[in-house]
């Protein structure tokens, strides 16, 4: 269905974006849900489950991100194992991505350290997470989009 999307008449951007949108929200929905009910059950403070739901959709929307752009790199369709959609090379790419950006969303655990402030530190974190996934998203669906606009070679069950 390649040629279909070659001929619509939408951006590689619409593509990505609404791609985006789809692996999101729902798994955002379904933890943000699952976050309410621990939150209620544990009886953790109102403003404690809001931050970390800010948290949480920050830092999957750039997780998403880096996701769609490794796979607009290296795509592969298997018919005989639908879930194979991305060469090796690809995905150890990606796990090594995710890696390192886990590790610098969680640079602001030395802020509590250092400032051992918790008012304060609450504040500089979210605003981190969300300035870093939010950048990450933007940046790696701009990428995505404009490799989708180049065209993209989907590899067999072979490649």
């Amino acid at each position: 269905a390649w040629w279909v999307l070659r001929s619509a008449p939408v951006t590689g951007w619409q593509v990505m974006l609404g791609k985006f949108w789809v692996y999101w929200l729902l798994p955002l929905a379904g933890a943000l849900l699952l976050e309410l009910g621990l939150g209620i059950g544990f009886g953790w403070r109102l403003s404690w489950l809001a931050l970390g739901s800010i948290a949480l959709a920050a830092l999957s929307a750039g997780a998403i991100g880096l996701g769609m752009l490794v796979g607009a790199i290296g795509p592969r369709y298997n018919p005989e194992r639908p879930a194979d959609r991305m060469r090796l090379p690809a995905m150890l790419l990606l796990f090594a991505l995710l890696s390192v950006y886990g590790g610098v969303a969680l640079l602001p655990v030395g802020l509590v350290i250092a400032l051992r402030d918790i008012a304060l530190t609450r504040v500089l974190i979210i605003l981190w997470l969300c300035l870093l996934g939010g950048g990450v998203a933007a940046l790696t669906l701009r990428l995505a989009a404009g490799r989708v606009d180049a065209g993209v070679e989907i590899g067999g069950p072979n490649r």
